[in-house]
């Protein structure tokens, strides 16, 4: 993908395949202004948490605080056993015969605690990401009423290097999913945000909605795509 400023605000993002004669035919350029104003406004309002919490994250965050309850039922049982050997003892060193199997209680406790402390980190880091992706918003809210100067150009940076941690790609169709040929499904954006109906029956060579721009977003850990496109617009899946 490649940027062109045209002077006076016209930029635009373009295939540089496509700019170069690589194989892609799409020499049309997704106009700049328009893209970080729908882009940003996507994520400003996107509920990515409770997106997350729907999928994979969430079972992920089942499995660990089940794991973390195992492992606390582990750990007590080796304290108990423990205890019981110190009690045999007299709270005196374990003899010869007992050493071996006191060290290893030991060991197996320390090795049981530091397994719970990882998986308490992982459960804490669920949550961190909830935090950090509030924070982003709040970024986003900033940039968008900034007024200009050194704060846009910070802000700007801030939002790139947050965006990054959370969306894999971004796919972007300036002239629509007209130039696709062949594809499996597609569904048509409709006037309120919610799911759509995939593979609806439509005239693909005169349905205005074929050539209406449109980008999507592939956010890291989650399975469902993120689509924007004005209403009508018509988004096809190879």
């Amino acid at each position: 993908m490649g940027f062109q400023g045209k002077g006076r605000g016209f930029n635009y993002l373009f295939c540089n395949d496509g700019r170069h004669g690589l194989g892609c035919k799409i020499t049309a350029g997704y106009n700049y202004k328009d893209f970080e104003t729908s882009c940003l406004t996507f994520f400003r309002e996107l509920d990515l948490p409770s997106i997350i919490n729907s999928g994979e994250q969430e079972q992920k965050r089942a499995e660990l605080q089940q794991d973390i309850a195992a492992s606390d039922g582990r750990i007590v049982r080796i304290e108990k056993k423990i205890k019981r050997a110190d009690e045999l003892l007299g709270g005196e060193e374990p003899i010869e015969i007992l050493r071996d199997t006191y060290k290893n209680l030991q060991q197996e406790l320390r090795v049981e605690q530091s397994t719970k402390e990882k998986l308490q980190r992982e459960l804490a880091s669920l949550a961190t990401q909830t935090v950090d992706y509030r924070e982003f918003q709040d970024i986003i809210r900033k940039l968008q009423s900034a007024n200009g100067g050194e704060d846009v150009y910070r802000l700007r940076a801030q939002v790139a290097s947050r965006l990054k941690s959370v969306a894999d790609k971004i796919v972007l169709a300036p002239v629509g999913s007209a130039p696709t040929t062949k594809f499996k499904s597609w569904f048509v954006v409709g006037e309120k945000p919610g799911p759509a109906k995939h593979n609806p029956k439509i005239d693909f060579k005169n349905h205005p909605g074929m050539h209406l721009p449109w980008f999507a977003i592939f956010l890291r850990d989650v399975e469902e795509t993120q689509i924007y496109g004005a209403p009508g617009t018509v988004v096809v899946s190879e």
